[in-house]
């Protein structure tokens, strides 16, 4: 650990508050989460469990930026964003209702923008993905003895395929890029006297990372604690679809070292 413990800047900054705030979460709560997890049975903690993967110097920081650097993405309509000659696209004029999608990452200045091609990274550093999905809910009422039992029912109608973006727009001091995504799935309702049925749409958006760091290039966001695996490109590099599921319509698919959500309007 003594090479990890010499990080200067921005890494100790990391590692303090790593072990400022775990510590006081596991100091003062029964139940421990994923990060209080981790600080606790991590090689530095105060109970180092020797059975979970990645207690090398590099897969324990890697794990430690997942969890302390949160990604936001939110979903607006076209109509709705002050207008911006450089969002818009000279080839494919936006409609109205049209997704501004803002993705907002801590880290964003740590992507290696300018690497190497090497066969253990991704060629590309900062990898976009959208899909839109849309989701059927249907609603039946039934009368029994004088009341109404309702009965909800709600699973994936469609999905477009998963697409690359190709354009951004960064927005440096809010640490975030945003990008344009053409609607293709409309909202609708319908409604009877014991049934009604309802189609809404999600944008679906995935993130793939290479960052800079003290130990060199990570690729972000690992998968952390028991789920730990290391990176390999021919298994890690492609993002995946979204797939129908008759239980969790809204689940995401096992996908490490990518980060998935789903945003509306």
């Amino acid at each position: 650990m003594a090479e990890l413990l010499a990080i200067p800047g921005w890494g100790w900054a990391i590692f303090g508050l790593a072990m400022a705030v775990g510590g006081g979460l596991y100091a003062t709560s029964a139940t421990d989460d994923t990060f209080e997890q981790l600080i606790k049975r991590g090689p530095w903690g105060t109970h180092p469990d020797s059975s979970l993967p990645g207690r090398d110097d590099k897969a324990y920081y890697s794990q430690l930026l997942a969890l302390l650097s949160p990604i936001q993405v939110t979903a607006q309509r076209y109509a709705d964003v002050e207008p911006d000659p450089e969002l818009t696209h000279p080839d494919f004029p936006p409609k109205a209702d049209d997704y501004v999608i803002t993705l907002q990452l801590p880290l964003v200045s740590r992507i290696r923008l300018h690497q190497e091609c090497t066969g253990s990274l991704p060629v590309s550093p900062f990898r976009l993905v959208v899909q839109e999905v849309a989701y059927l809910s249907t609603t039946t009422d039934v009368p029994s003895k004088g009341l109404t039992e309702s009965s909800t029912i709600t699973h994936m109608l469609k999905a477009t395929p998963l697409t690359k973006v190709t354009a951004r727009q960064s927005i440096p001091h809010q640490s975030a890029v945003r990008f344009l995504v053409r609607r293709e799935i409309q909202d609708s309702d319908y409604q009877s006297l014991y049934y009604q049925e309802s189609v809404t749409t999600c944008v679906r958006v995935g993130l793939q990372a290479t960052l800079d760091t003290e130990l060199g290039p990570l690729v972000f966001p690992a998968p952390v604690f028991e789920d730990y695996e290391s990176f390999d490109l021919a298994r890690h590099s492609q993002p995946p679809p979204k797939e129908r599921t008759l239980m969790r319509p809204y689940d995401q698919p096992k996908s490490p070292y990518w980060y998935f959500t789903e945003v509306s309007v």
